[in-house]
């Protein structure tokens, strides 16, 4: 998934969700208040699939959203405690999806490489 970017429009004009009813990503909370909106899953494979993903997750934690899915992650996730956490999860994420992109011989090599990083953290 090779992503490209127009850096002539705002990342909110270039995200998938762009126009999507935003029911999808602003739901109540079901799960007595942890974090899981009954929604989550299908917003975040949408989330999955933007080439601005990470903009959506800084800008989300920079602006303090408190609610909705924002970058593939809830507020729960958003908070100060675990952002770093959660940040370092969606890079790695999106790092993978762009391996997995690349022909065999490159793609056994790039996840071996991201392995190793990871043992090293």
């Amino acid at each position: 998934m090779t992503t490209i970017v127009d850096i002539s429009k705002s990342w909110r004009q270039q995200a998938i969700c762009f126009g999507l009813e935003p029911g999808l990503f602003f739901t109540e909370q079901d799960d007595g208040g942890t974090g899981t909106y009954a929604n989550s899953k299908h917003a975040k494979d949408v989330c999955r699939q933007c080439p601005v993903r990470l903009e959506c997750l800084v800008s989300a934690y920079d602006n303090r959203e408190e609610f909705g899915i924002w970058g593939g992650t809830t507020p729960t996730e958003r908070l100060p405690g675990r952002y770093k956490q959660t940040l370092q999860a969606v890079k790695d994420e999106i790092k993978y999806f762009q391996i997995m992109d690349l022909n065999p011989a490159s793609r056994r090599l790039a996840l071996k490489k991201m392995a190793q990083r990871r043992a090293k953290r």
